[in-house]
């Protein structure tokens, strides 16, 4: 029988937001889940539960990164995961939904589902402890470039800033097909300059206020039908971008 969480004070909760030992049995626990799997399965599947509960978007595809990792491995686990589909993520994978279902039970018995920031750090220190480096800092690249322009630098960067210029400029010259894709789509994001919606030299606050008010947005549905007018603004961008990776757009 699966217990209860218990209801935490205000004092318990103000304590897991100024230690971390509250983390140690849920790491422990979770532990016997990894097991079984192989170590980058079982990094991915902790970030599943990470990414579900920090933004909710579990179908982009992402690979998990520590300073400590194999430059040349992570190259390779990029292009993997720029040319994968959307939806072939763990989350969506059928073979590990026993796996995430055991480590959100873990969640739950220990408390640590209680509000978002308590879930995203239990989530978060999942992540070490599949790797076993429960002490290092990792980046979670997820290709957000995929669908929005604003994102096509952000893989490049973050390399950077986790290997340094110099790693990152040699593994460049070994992994071009990687680095000349990454360039290709950020050309098409400074392609991105004239959406179709938007009226010529129209500043775009004034495009999103005159949609909003052609919409009479009061309510949620309203938003919605604003968001889904606005997105169409990169429909081209997004086209061009899912036809570089060579996989059907999500849309």
């Amino acid at each position: 029988m699966v217990k209860l969480a218990t209801i935490m004070s205000t004092e318990d909760r103000a304590n897991r937001y100024t230690s971390n030992e509250w983390l140690v049995p849920i790491g422990e626990k979770a532990k016997k889940v990894f097991e079984p799997l192989p170590r980058q399965v079982a990094i991915e599947v902790a970030n599943a539960i990470l990414t579900q509960e920090d933004s909710g978007t579990t179908d982009i595809p992402w690979t998990t990164v520590f300073p400590s990792d194999n430059l040349d491995d992570v190259c390779s686990r990029l292009l993997t995961t720029f040319r994968t589909s959307d939806g072939q993520t763990p989350a969506y994978n059928a073979d590990l939904r026993s796996a995430i279902n055991d480590l959100k039970r873990i969640m739950f018995e220990e408390g640590a589902l209680d509000g978002q920031f308590l879930a995203c750090h239990a989530g978060y220190h999942l992540v070490r402890v599949a790797a076993g480096k429960p002490e290092e800092l990792f980046t979670t690249y997820r290709d957000l470039a995929r669908r929005w322009p604003q994102y096509a630098g952000k893989w490049e960067n973050d390399l950077i800033e986790q290997f340094g210029i110099k790693a990152i400029s040699a593994a460049e010259q070994r992994h071009r097909e990687l680095f000349d894709l990454l360039h290709q789509n950020q050309a098409i994001a400074r392609m991105d300059e004239h959406p179709q919606l938007q009226r010529a030299g129209e500043a775009t606050s004034s495009f999103i206020s005159r949609a909003f008010e052609s919409l009479n947005i009061t309510n949620v549905a309203g938003l919605e039908t604003a968001v889904r007018l606005l997105n169409k603004r990169h429909d081209g961008y997004r086209r061009a971008s899912y036809q570089l990776r060579g996989i059907p757009t999500s849309d």
